[in-house]
């Protein structure tokens, strides 16, 4: 059974109005319709649908979003800024809120949000919200990775000059790519890496200047394209420098002696070789020989028989000695 159905819409004349007159009549209902229909165009109002967009920053900086409103005849001061649908306070410092006008129908906001911590990460939008409209513009969200840092260690709690010193720094793989490198002696490194974890290994001479130094490594997270640097616990080296004196003891009088100091010191040390004399009163006796690690004399007197002969060695903050008692034998008591 088809059932067919009618309906027949009768809009009253206006009294007055004959046949004669009823095209121009409809004319009329028309051009109303139409400047309807283009005021209601005219009015329209919308966020562009591909802003705000999606931002990754690190900490620290600063992120900022921005939405694209089309409209006319309206005041831009009922456009707001929501974090996860709730609106943000203008006067709140961490925020500056930016507007411009691109052309007649488009404007432009923006958020700016300073040094961006954990806690901003969030969803933002513009709204738009006046007794008329109440618009909104598409999610965007704001994401902060964590500030991830290898552990960096030294292998030993303390080294004593010319040891080799060890730094580890080691980092659990994740889906996000990264690189590490030391901040110091990168050329001296080595990279390795298993399964679940990746780690490069320094290997260095400790030296006096290193002491109380903290070695960097810093890590390379591809998806900020940001380097994050972290450092160690200061390297702690022993302050001992172990000096020795080679060469002879035991001398005739009148004849040449070479000595010549040696221990862990660098190629920056500097040296004082002295005489410590006992008998009748102690008495120093400093030799000027260059600053050089050898010390020569020319003719060993019988005044030297029991004195201590001394090398002093600085190697920038730390100092070490080593010490001889030299024997002059009599050539009367060899008889």
């Amino acid at each position: 059974m088809i059932v067919k159905m009618t309906m027949k819409m009768q809009i009253p004349i206006p009294s007055g109005i004959t046949k004669s007159k009823l095209i121009p009549f409809w004319l009329w209902c028309l051009s109303i319709l139409v400047i309807s229909i283009s005021t209601s165009v005219s009015h329209e109002i919308s966020f562009h649908e591909d802003y705000p967009r999606n931002v990754t920053i690190a900490e620290t900086n600063k992120a900022r979003f921005v939405c694209w409103l089309y409209k006319e005849h309206e005041s831009t001061d009922q456009v707001s800024w929501m974090k996860h649908d709730k609106k943000l306070d203008k006067e709140n410092r961490k925020y500056l809120f930016e507007q411009k006008q691109i052309n007649k129908r488009i404007y432009e906001f923006s958020l700016v949000i300073f040094s961006v911590d954990k806690s901003d990460a969030s969803d933002y939008r513009c709204m738009f919200d006046t007794s008329t409209h109440k618009i909104a513009s598409r999610k965007a969200y704001l994401k902060v990775p964590s500030k991830e840092c290898p552990k960096c260690y030294f292998t030993e709690p303390l080294y004593y000059i010319g040891d080799n010193a060890e730094i580890t720094c080691t980092m659990k793989k994740t889906s996000t790519t990264f690189s590490m490198e030391f901040t110091r002696l990168a050329e001296l490194a080595t990279s390795h890496e298993n399964v679940t974890h990746m780690w490069i290994t320094l290997l260095f001479p400790a030296k006096p200047s290193m002491n109380n130094t903290r070695f960097g490594c810093k890590l390379y997270i591809n998806i900020i394209k940001e380097w994050h640097f972290c450092y160690t616990d200061p390297l702690i080296i022993v302050n001992k420098l172990n000096v020795t004196i080679h060469g002879d003891i035991i001398y005739m009088p009148n004849v040449g002696a070479e000595f010549t100091c040696v221990g862990n010191f660098t190629d920056a040390a500097k040296f004082t070789w002295t005489f410590e004399y006992h008998y009748i009163e102690f008495k120093v006796e400093e030799i000027n020989n260059n600053n050089s690690n050898k010390l020569t004399i020319p003719y060993v007197q019988e005044k030297m028989h029991g004195a201590t002969l001394k090398c002093t060695v600085k190697d920038d903050s730390f100092t070490g000695s080593g010490s001889v008692v030299l024997t002059i034998e009599n050539p009367r008591d060899c008889n």
